[in-house]
């Protein structure tokens, strides 16, 4: 689907050599004829020093063994430069390829530079020599040479520019050796030098972010929390601004990471609303999939958006590894907002949403009742799924308003208690207490479930759902917990609020609010870790907590 192709618009954001990555993918694809795709690289393999690899590519694509007078001169050019910078860095190459000689040097560069020039005789035009020496490799194709040499000229180097200009090129290096653990440090290196370079011209800023997140998709569909930290990248405010100004494209990448992460729906009204707003400017099948069903609540729309976006997906150098998750998760979200509408849903109509044949539309809808814990069921006779709805007699909706108004004063009492300096409650175990325990003493969920225990005509339903308030900084650890409670008690689900609060705060709480861990509270350093994670399955199982039933 060569109309969605964005290939020509990510490459005005990208390092040529990082261009070839998607020639290379789009060839493979057949979405262009191969001699457009050939000529292409050579127009842009021209302009680099590998000669050898142009040669190699002019006589393919002219089925010549010739070697034009142009490329021979430029061959000879860069042989004779680089043996000049070779030459240039020789004093400091070798003195970096002693392990004992790095480990003299010291935090402080200015420190490092009168040391070297004293004891080795390197001064700032050798330095220099190895900036220009490291660009030389990479520009020949060398990327491992020149990730190395670009490492040390940043641990070397006192010019700012320079600096910042060896990280972009420590990046591109790192990418094309799919090195992308380290690719991923520098990324985050490279931002925090863009944040804070806020006296730079407002175009030069905008310009530098776009690049930034152009480069790092090559980095965050390839790691493990590569998804992660491209929402964190591009929800930003400044990074969002320069999308909607610049790139208005990279909504389709945002897109895909949002709806595939089913940890980061708390970022879905964002989405929303940014995508909404830039329809007039840049639509695809992705981002008119999550306009029709999000926005518009447009089933129809939605359902032929999705089949168009497997193509889209699949054409997609970023996007191809992600395609069956988003499919997927896609698919879920439909289906879950179709059914808020309806209460008898046929199962063949749902199957021609959903892009499925009959069967399978009716094992995915089983899977995702039993794993989702959705109220409905399907009846094989008619051929629909039917949706449960829940109704409360007088008596449990008067209990349910009156656990909230308790809530309330117990949320009222821990603010007042943290006002005045003292730890709010929490659920501690009971073998905490030395002397039994008078009902006031025990919480309110406590008291709850031991009512439901004693009376026969109460029956309240158990939790079935965790909520964790975390600071943009404790993603990872939201994850691994929420992943460790899950697994820990099955059936529960553990939903994630991003919050704007002090630095590394983690709070747990049940679905009806009551506090179970706060760190603030607990710990005497915001930042410190999370308690071990059987200590916090047990205060769970004291407010309340159980795996849930098939």
């Amino acid at each position: 689907m060569a109309q969605y192709d964005l290939t020509s618009v990510l490459a005005q954001h990208l390092d040529r050599h990082l261009v070839f990555p998607l020639l290379e993918f789009l060839g493979s694809k057949g979405t262009y004829a191969e001699k457009d795709i050939e000529a292409a690289k050579l127009a842009l393999i021209e302009k680099t020093n590998m000669v050898d690899y142009a040669v190699d590519i002019y006589q393919q694509l002219n089925q010549t063994d010739e070697v034009p007078e142009s490329l021979r001169q430029r061959r000879v050019e860069v042989v004779a430069r680089l043996k000049s910078l070779e030459a240039a860095v020789k004093p400091i190459t070798e003195f970096l390829s002693e392990e004992g000689n790095v480990k003299l040097l010291k935090q402080d560069k200015a420190q490092n530079m009168a040391f070297l020039q004293k004891e080795f005789g390197i001064g700032p035009d050798q330095i220099d020599a190895l900036y220009h020496f490291a660009k030389w490799n990479f520009e020949c194709g060398n990327y491992s040479a020149a990730a190395e040499y670009l490492y040390h000229y940043r641990t070397l180097s006192t010019n700012p520019e320079r600096t910042i200009s060896s990280l972009w090129g420590k990046v591109a290096a790192d990418v094309l050796l799919q090195e992308f653990g380290p690719a991923m440090d520098d990324v985050l290196k490279l931002k925090e030098l863009l944040d804070v370079d806020t006296f730079a011209p407002v175009a030069k800023q905008l310009q530098q972010k776009a690049w930034l997140m152009h480069w790092s998709l090559f980095v965050f569909f390839n790691h493990e929390n590569g998804l992660n930290a491209l929402i964190d990248l591009f929800m930003q405010d400044r990074y969002l601004t320069a999308i909607q100004l610049t790139s208005q494209h990279l909504l389709r990448y945002l897109a895909v990471a949002v709806v595939v992460n089913k940890r980061r729906r708390n970022v879905l009204n964002d989405l929303k609303r940014v995508v909404a707003q830039e329809a007039y400017e840049y639509s695809d099948p992705v981002t008119e999939f999550v306009r029709c069903l999000f926005v518009e609540y447009d089933f129809e729309g939605a359902q032929e958006q999705l089949a168009k976006c497997e193509e889209v997906l699949d054409g997609d150098f970023f996007l191809v590894a992600a395609k069956d998750a988003f499919m997927e998760a896609a698919r879920q979200f439909l289906f879950e907002n179709y059914c808020r509408l309806h209460q008898a849903i046929s199962i063949k109509s749902l199957s021609e949403k959903l892009n499925l044949g009959e069967e399978a539309t009716e094992k995915w809808i089983v899977n995702l009742i039993r794993n989702a814990r959705l109220n409905a069921k399907i009846d094989s006779k008619a051929g629909t799924v039917v949706m449960q709805t829940q109704t409360q007699s007088a008596y449990e909706q008067l209990l349910e308003r009156s656990r909230g108004l308790g809530l309330r004063t117990i949320d009222l009492s821990n603010a007042s208690l943290a006002f005045a300096g003292v730890a709010p409650q929490t659920v501690a175990p009971l073998s905490q207490h030395s002397a039994p325990l008078a009902p006031a003493a025990f919480s309110s969920a406590q008291v709850r479930w031991s009512q439901c225990a004693c009376s026969g005509d109460i029956s309240l339903p158990p939790p079935t759902k965790v909520v964790v308030e975390y600071s943009p900084a404790d993603v990872d650890a939201f994850i691994a917990f929420a992943d460790a409670v899950e697994e820990e008690f099955q059936g529960i689900i553990v939903d994630g609020v991003e919050v704007d609060g002090p630095p590394h705060s983690f709070d747990v709480k049940m679905e009806d609010g009551q506090l179970v861990f706060s760190r603030a509270a607990e710990s005497s350093s915001s930042s410190s870790s999370l308690p071990e994670y059987s200590d916090l399955f047990a205060r769970l199982r004291q407010a309340g907590l159980q795996a849930a039933t098939a």
